[in-house]
């Protein structure tokens, strides 16, 4: 069986959609400018790849990294997906980060609560590892607050809330 038909189709969708949201609500949770958004994008590209290396015996994060992806493809793949999830987000008409929050809160616990009941405690703990990572390379990647390049921080007040929210998520489902 596979995991489409373990979760069922909108599960399924927010299981493997759920990295790039993480991403997209701690890139979100600070303003770094242009050049920090671009870096936090490739954070979190290498956080997806870096799933899948670090993670390669978990059959749900290699199920959600497409097969073979090189850089520049899971580039391409995380463009897709984020016009993806785009698109949903103006269909279910959240405008603006307040709503985008609460939507992620809403579909973390939709997968941990199906994490625990469909996939074992280490496959459903690497998973949300992975999420972490993915989290903490986004908000390292940028700084907040910085002036062309000068002073600003990394992992900043906003950022370290939402990362706060995501493990308090995680801990629920254990």
């Amino acid at each position: 069986m596979g995991f489409k038909e373990r979760y069922g189709e909108p599960l399924w969708t927010q299981v493997r959609r759920l990295p790039y949201l993480v991403a997209m609500g701690m890139e979100g949770a600070g303003r770094s400018g242009l050049a920090g958004s671009a870096s936090e994008r490739h954070a979190m590209v290498l956080g997806m790849v870096g799933g899948k290396e670090d993670f390669s015996e978990n059959k749900l994060i290699t199920a959600i990294v497409p097969a073979g992806s090189s850089p520049e493809q899971m580039q391409l793949h995380a463009m897709e997906q984020h016009d993806e999830i785009l698109d949903c987000l103006k269909d279910l008409e959240i405008k603006d980060y307040a709503g985008l929050r609460k939507h992620i809160a809403r579909v973390l616990d939709n997968v941990v609560a199906a994490l625990s009941s469909r996939e074992s405690q280490q496959s459903a703990g690497e998973y949300k590892t992975w999420l972490l990572h993915i989290a903490e390379g986004v908000a390292m990647a940028g700084k907040e607050g910085d002036f062309l390049g000068f002073g600003g921080e990394r992992f900043s007040e906003n950022e370290r809330e939402f990362y706060k929210e995501l493990q308090q998520a995680f801990r629920k489902g254990e």
